[in-house]
């Protein structure tokens, strides 16, 4: 599995989440009361949101360790002061629960900072995580 497809992957699990939506072929409604996901960054338009990108790991010859690094951008509605922070909640909520779930071994959530607020007063922050794919050469 390439970055692009784990990216894909990543924003179709999150939205399995009820009340997030996400959509290979777009345009989103951007009045719904939804949580939108993109594949990178947030278009600045959408209201409550999440952007999911790859920016880092490692493919360990020795080891056959594949990692990744993950980042998701949580942005919240305008005028709420912790709604990037239960935006960031419900996804850590799901990707925990996604223990070898098909190629993955599993996902852990590294750091978090908060991003400050933007100038509609819509918080935001960044969640990183650490992927390890599954080693199919191992036995269960």
């Amino acid at each position: 599995m390439d970055d692009a497809e784990l990216t894909r992957w990543l924003v179709e699990q999150l939205g399995s989440i009820d009340g997030w939506v996400w959509s290979a072929d777009g345009p989103y409604d951007l009045a719904a009361d939804v949580t939108h996901l993109y594949e990178g960054p947030i278009p600045a338009e959408a209201r409550r949101a999440v952007g999911v990108r790859v920016f880092g790991g490692s493919d360990d010859e020795e080891t056959e360790t594949k990692t990744r690094r993950v980042q998701l951008r949580s942005r919240g509605d305008e005028g709420d002061p912790n709604g990037a922070n239960r935006v960031a909640d419900a996804a850590f909520a799901h990707l925990r629960r996604l223990l070898r779930e098909g190629f993955v071994s599993a996902i852990t959530r590294t750091s978090f900072d908060p991003a400050g607020v933007d100038q509609n007063g819509r918080e935001s922050r960044t969640d990183n995580y650490l992927i390890i794919f599954d080693n199919e050469e191992a036995p269960s």
